[in-house]
């Protein structure tokens, strides 16, 4: 439990105190993470059971492959691709020492695959693997000593983009054009009277789109054309008896920009935005489904799709809107309560849809759906 307890050290306190009560509740016996040995562990491969499922994980599409990454219970970050065949493929991207890593985010480019994580020293770090090969590159965003936290990571078609919070509260971007190692860093809000955490990043192709929560309960956005400097905020849902206290997750469909976010209600909410720049909310679902790490939102080419897993006894859950509708429909991807799902992501690769959660056996486990089927498959990635 004192690994559970150091994964989720940072994780905002709602989903933290939901987590670990489940954890210590009347389950299945968990298996145990293996007892770290003082020998290094091998830099390629490190196929563990047992060691993953409670914190964050990150999921991504590049054309041809689905690939995954997170950090296991010794704070090393770890990868993982898909090949046709379905086989699933480990690489260790950095082993712990001096630090530790948490929170990863990834995505790829035109020409690899990017991840971004915080560490333990209080630094940004993210690393790049090029396509067709093995070799992690590693660069420092951020110097430690500010605490970065929950960086999200997107790509605009030229440039990497990364959001962050500090340990001053501020919200932070940085980008990098492809084929340079230059990071550029702005403060998109300075903390305040509002203090600002849990950000998440896209691209609109000519623009930089960041959510976030404010310390008053309000979600917010912010948007900047990309090689400008300036950033227009707007707020997305005003808190009142109902605050937003979870991550928010973001998607632009190629028209509009997609939140999901879970309210203090317990309610899963979304939001859409016109050409115009209004943001419209829609219910998703009633009380009972906020837990498991907040949602996770993406599109397909015919709608609008969320995951996320509910308390109690978790399961894993799903939701999709046809464009043109604003009806939701609902599935179980996975039921609980004899194995619960955390922090699930998803992704669409054109002709299914794809979601990555972690388990209370500390597992990966990958889940799929073909377009126009109602069918989940099932995989154990690690």
């Amino acid at each position: 439990m004192s690994r559970l307890r150091r994964i989720l050290r940072r994780v905002p306190v709602w989903v933290s105190a939901a987590v670990l009560a489940i954890a210590t509740s009347a389950a299945p016996t968990v298996t145990a993470a293996p007892t770290p040995t003082p020998t290094p562990k091998a830099p390629t491969t490190k196929f563990l059971s047992g060691d993953y499922g409670l914190g964050r994980q990150s999921l991504a599409w590049n054309g041809t492959s689905a690939l995954a990454t997170a950090t296991d219970f010794d704070g090393d970050l770890d990868y993982w691709w898909q090949d046709s065949g379905g086989t699933w493929h480990q690489q260790t991207v950095a082993l712990a020492g001096a630090v530790s890593y948490y929170y990863p985010s990834i995505t790829s480019t035109s020409t690899g695959v990017v991840i971004a994580a915080s560490d333990t020293g209080g630094g940004l770090d993210y690393w790049w693997q090029a396509n067709s090969d093995t070799v992690w590159h590693h660069q420092t965003v951020a110097a430690s000593g500010f605490q970065y936290e929950e960086p999200s990571i997107a790509w605009n078609g030229s440039a990497v983009i990364i959001t962050s919070t500090d340990n001053s509260y501020n919200l932070d971007y940085w980008w990098q054009a492809n084929g340079t190692s230059t990071w550029h860093q702005q403060t998109v809000a300075a903390a305040g009277t509002l203090s600002y955490y849990s950000p998440t990043i896209t691209s609109t192709g000519t623009a930089v789109v960041i959510a976030a929560l404010d310390s008053l309960g309000n979600l917010d956005s912010w948007r900047q054309t990309f090689g400008t400097t300036p950033w227009t905020k707007q707020v997305v849902a005003t808190a009142g008896k109902i605050t937003y206290p979870g991550p928010p997750s973001i998607a632009w469909n190629g028209t509009s920009v997609l939140i999901a976010a879970d309210d203090s209600a317990g309610n899963l909410d979304y939001w859409w935005q016109d050409s115009g720049g209004t943001w419209h909310q829609q219910t998703v679902a009633l009380s009972a489904f906020n837990g498991g790490g907040g949602p996770s939102i993406t599109f397909t080419s015919t709608g609008v799709v969320i995951t996320q897993s509910e308390f109690p006894g978790a399961p894993l859950d799903y939701w999709w809107q046809a464009n043109g509708t604003t009806t939701w429909h609902q599935q179980t991807v996975a039921s609980g309560p004899v194995i619960e799902y955390y922090f699930p992501a998803i992704a669409s690769t054109g002709a299914a849809v794809i979601i990555l959660a972690g388990d209370t056996f500390e597992h990966l486990d990958y889940f799929w759906q073909a377009n126009s089927t109602s069918i989940w498959h099932q995989q154990t990635v690690v």
